[in-house]
């Protein structure tokens, strides 16, 4: 009953985020992510097969979240496949 709902409101909330993200990389500052969100972003962009997206996504986390040491080794894999 409830898990439906909890579905639908992760999809809106990553709905908001890829919009939100996507006017930044139209120019518009991105301000503050959470770093789950941003982790979200860069998972659908790499599911759906949006490299360059997800590589800046990760770009951004890395910089704003610089205590997440696993953000090299993602955008280095993300890098691979962009090759």
């Amino acid at each position: 009953m409830f898990d439906d709902d909890d579905d639908d409101f992760a999809e809106n909330k990553l709905n908001e985020d890829i919009e939100y993200f996507e006017a930044h990389l139209k120019g518009e500052s991105i301000g503050f992510m959470e770093s789950d969100r941003l982790e979200a972003l860069i998972d659908h962009y790499l599911l759906v097969g949006q490299y360059a997206k997800a590589r800046s996504a990760s770009e951004i986390n890395m910089l704003k979240h610089v205590r997440h040491q696993k953000w090299p080794t993602i955008i280095f894999i993300i890098m691979i496949y962009l090759n």
